[in-house]
């Protein structure tokens, strides 16, 4: 009998939590709430724009970048209430991106994404205006992954770099947690909170080596390949491309796969004329 009525108590209390965490999101914030989430937005916003500056990536194509972002608002609008707040298997194309992306630039793509989902909720009425700043707050868990994984280096799918994979993970928690218990959304004396928030982050735990198989598995290229995004000339995108027939294969054709490099080499010896 006592178990029962510990059991019911217990999911009464996870009951008083969901409508509570719906009810933060439809009511104004008040002056406190506001100055906290100032504080906590700001923050990420200044250290993911500082990690863009101080590690320098190449930009990824407007095509991929697209493709990142819907899949994650996909992804983004799957959620599933939990206690004071919720979750989403994100997870399953956050370690992608970071892997695959411009690792710097993953912070901001995914505030980006949370703040496209807000907005769609406000231009629907099912969200105030104000709660688009959220999406800064919200996105602490990705700006603690991508700075881990680039003081490491490991900003490749490359399985030597497992460790600071693991690394990178904790910092994607511990990041997420203190986001929460700074704005007020998480108590670690409340032992309801607590045991919600490892539900939570066991779901991450599970989808995490997935999305990790995801990143050494994607394209038909090896995973050595994405180090290539290291040279210079790919960063700055001074790449020419010959068609391979032109160079690789003896014929006639020969001539002009050595008229393109050398024009590329050597344009001031051939004048302004176009490339054929």
């Amino acid at each position: 009998m006592t178990s029962e009525l510990s059991t019911t108590a217990a999911h009464d209390a996870q009951a008083d939590q969901v409508a509570e965490a719906r009810e933060r999101l439809d009511r104004p914030l008040t002056a406190n709430e506001r100055r906290t989430e100032a504080l906590v937005g700001g923050s990420f916003l200044a250290g993911a724009i500082a990690l863009s500056f101080a590690a320098p990536a190449n930009t990824p194509s407007f095509g991929v970048t697209v493709v990142a972002l819907c899949a994650y608002l996909v992804m983004a609008r799957i959620r599933f209430h939990v206690g004071f707040g919720f979750t989403t298997p994100t997870q399953l194309l956050l370690i992608p991106m970071l892997l695959l992306l411009p690792t710097p630039a993953v912070p901001l793509l995914v505030a980006a994404a949370i703040m496209l989902i807000r907005l769609a909720k406000v231009l629907a009425g099912r969200a105030r205006p104000g709660t688009i700043a959220f999406a800064f707050g919200d996105s602490w868990h990705a700006l603690g992954a991508a700075a881990v994984l680039v003081i490491g280096n490991a900003q490749t799918p490359d399985w030597g770099s497992w460790p600071w994979f693991v690394a990178a993970f904790a910092a994607q928690l511990g990041c997420d947690a203190a986001a929460s218990m700074a704005r007020g959304h998480l108590d670690l004396g409340e032992r309801a909170q607590v045991r919600l928030l490892g539900w939570v982050y066991l779901v991450d735990v599970l989808l995490a080596p997935v999305g990790l198989l995801a990143a050494t598995g994607s394209g038909d290229m090896p995973a050595d390949w994405h180090a290539w995004r290291a040279v210079p000339a790919i960063r700055a995108g001074r790449v020419l491309t010959v068609p391979s027939n032109t160079i690789l294969r003896p014929g006639p054709r020969v001539g002009e796969g050595l008229d393109r490099l050398a024009r590329a080499i050597h344009p001031e010896a051939f004048g302004p004329r176009e490339m054929k």
